[in-house]
């Protein structure tokens, strides 16, 4: 045992680490390969939104309460020719192709390093994700122009939502199947939800200026919020684990080496279905580390 634990602590003091290291500069940035982003692209990315998602909910039109994914599979079982908008197709097209990068030994190590450590992460991202998340001012708007947490009911509901998605996602090996995966089935209606709620603002914020100013805070649920998103929930959990030390010396080097890549890769394969523009999506820890 005491052999392992050298073992152990040589290894950690030798991998210099961006995630327990804030002080990294642009040269170690450059040595390691990371691409890191400047404000200006981040910046951009608030002006991009989901065209074929929104392009879907205007063809579905859903009425309130509508269950939006099975709306969606109602339109694309009829024949094509009685289809009015070819959007709802193109839509599913994508959501049921499997990207080639997408590794399912991966993401069933992923699985077993979240249900290995279930409690923690829930702790983590409850007390830290959570609210780190709404010191953004700019994404806070969009809860505010929802009404999302204006009640403690309300946000317990929503609370509970999410965690119901995170469950759902890694919900066992099959859980991103198209079509009947638990987690693929949550990612759409999350991604139709969000696109209908941007579609509403829009035209609220169209009829009133002062509801929400598109120019200064960006498209509604943007492609910046949603990479912001996919940090809070893999790598952040990551590094706070890290910094508080939990566990024995193995768990530390087990969550540096496994974690920076299996654990993310099941965020990142679900946020394929969520909408990622596909040159977004980080492949590394260290890339997911750098956005934040």
């Amino acid at each position: 045992m005491a052999t392992r634990r050298a073992h152990l602590k040589r290894l950690n003091t030798s991998f210099k680490n961006p995630l327990l290291d804030s002080a990294w500069t642009a040269a170690d940035y450059a040595e390691s390969g990371i691409a890191v982003p400047t404000n200006r692209e981040l910046e951009s990315l608030r002006q991009k939104s989901d065209p074929l998602a929104d392009d879907c909910i205007r063809a579905l039109n859903l009425k309130p309460g509508t269950d939006s994914l099975k709306a969606l599979d109602d339109y694309v079982s009829q024949p094509v020719e009685e289809q009015a908008s070819a959007a709802p197709r193109k839509f599913m097209e994508q959501v049921t192709t499997i990207p080639h990068w997408a590794d399912p030994e991966l993401m069933k190590q992923g699985q077993n390093v979240f249900w290995r450590y279930v409690v923690l992460i829930y702790i983590i991202l409850t007390d830290y994700s959570l609210p780190m998340g709404f010191t953004a001012s700019r994404a806070t708007d969009i809860l505010s122009c929802t009404n999302y947490f204006s009640t403690v009911k309300g946000a317990f509901q929503r609370f509970f939502e999410t965690a119901k998605f995170v469950t759902d996602i890694m919900n066992g090996p099959e859980a991103l199947v198209p079509l009947t995966g638990s987690g693929w089935k949550s990612a759409v209606r999350v991604r139709l939800l969000h696109a209908q709620v941007r579609l509403r603002i829009l035209a609220e914020a169209e009829k009133h200026p002062d509801i929400y100013d598109v120019e200064e805070l960006g498209v509604p649920i943007n492609q910046e919020d949603m990479l912001a998103t996919l940090c809070d929930f893999s790598i952040v959990v990551a590094r706070v684990n890290l910094a508080m030390k939990y566990g024995p010396a193995s768990l530390e080097y087990y969550v540096q080496r496994i974690w920076a890549k299996d654990a993310l890769h099941k965020p990142v394969a679900c946020d394929f279905v969520l909408k990622f523009l596909p040159h977004l999506v980080p492949q590394e820890s260290d890339d997911v580390h750098e956005v934040k």
